[in-house]
């Protein structure tokens, strides 16, 4: 077999409709599209929020609220929120969260903040744990930042 002195013209290389978006955001010097948006909870309220309710599973989250996924999503404006349920299984834990007085997302779940997870096992898995129900409990409200994650 020899090799081609010249690269073959009828190989066309066409960059990835991946590639072609990195192109145009870098050409237009736009953000990268956003994977969800919410509420980050502040540092200090996780903690203390941490020991109000020590997670019964080994991996900690107690990360932050969504309130839109993928790339649409928009960063919500200052809110009051506040842990007002409690859910959990063998698997994941859940903190339902009341957001301006109401626990419904605009995509029909339930705000929440995913608590602790056993091995294995992924965040969204929450979703599925508060369609079954969770117990209400005394409201507390908490301090968090509105944010889009990109």
């Amino acid at each position: 077999m020899t090799k081609p002195d010249i690269l073959d013209e009828s190989l066309e290389l066409q960059p990835t409709a991946e590639q072609n978006q990195a192109i145009h955001r870098a050409v237009w010097n736009l953000p990268k599209p956003a994977l969800y948006s919410g509420w980050k909870i502040t540092p200090l309220t996780r903690e203390k929020l941490l020991r109000i309710f020590p997670p019964l599973h080994p991996k900690t989250v107690a990360h932050h609220v969504t309130f839109q996924f993928g790339p649409d999503a928009i960063e919500p404006v200052p809110a009051q929120l506040a842990v007002c349920g409690h859910a959990f299984s063998s698997e994941v834990e859940a903190l339902v969260v009341a957001v301006d007085g109401s626990v419904r997302r605009p995509d029909g779940g339930t705000f929440h903040v995913t608590w602790s997870l056993a091995p294995g096992v992924r965040p969204v898995q929450s979703n599925d744990l508060l369609a079954c129900g969770w117990e209400e409990i005394s409201p507390l409200q908490f301090n968090a930042t509105p944010f889009v994650k990109r």
